[in-house]
């Protein structure tokens, strides 16, 4: 008899087809990553912009939010520092914690790049009928959400 959760486990066959559709999406993604190629930046730059843009302002918080090494951020945050794009500011809460924010090009570069992922998921989307869009966005969410609900260490296994 089986147990519930082997009731709900995927075949062989759903986990190959949902690696390959990965491999397909994370290969597609790269045509958005032409953009931030295009104000360049490496696709972790475009990133910690909009992680930066969207309020997470410390390294501890951009290495959780990207699930990636402090030390990367930290490396990543110094490139965009010297580019003039983001600041470092002592936490006024917390002296040994430092704030990192956009400045003013680094605000106009965020821009740019939401403008142009924006017209290319749009035009993408727009390929799509009504219900077929609606049944895409939803299974990016479930699965993001439950990729999501993974500690990173059971990522890497």
């Amino acid at each position: 008899m089986k147990t519930h959760r082997q009731s709900h486990s995927p075949s062989r066959r759903q986990v190959a087809r949902a690696r390959e559709l990965l491999r397909d999406l994370v290969r597609l993604y790269g045509l958005l990553r032409a953009g931030a190629t295009k104000e360049g930046l490496s696709l972790l730059q475009g990133q910690l912009l909009g992680a930066i843009g969207a309020g997470t302002t410390t390294v501890n918080e951009l290495a959780a939010f990207l699930r990636v090494t402090k030390s990367t951020i930290s490396r990543s945050v110094k490139q965009l520092r010297q580019r003039g794009l983001v600041e470092i500011a002592v936490n006024p809460n917390d002296a040994r914690c430092k704030v990192i924010s956009l400045t003013a090009l680094g605000r106009t570069r965020l821009r740019r790049l939401d403008s142009q992922q924006h017209a290319k998921v749009r035009g993408v989307l727009s390929d799509m009928n009504r219900q077929s869009r609606a049944t895409a966005i939803k299974g990016l969410e479930l699965f993001v959400n439950a990729m999501a609900e993974k500690p990173f260490s059971a990522m890497e296994d």
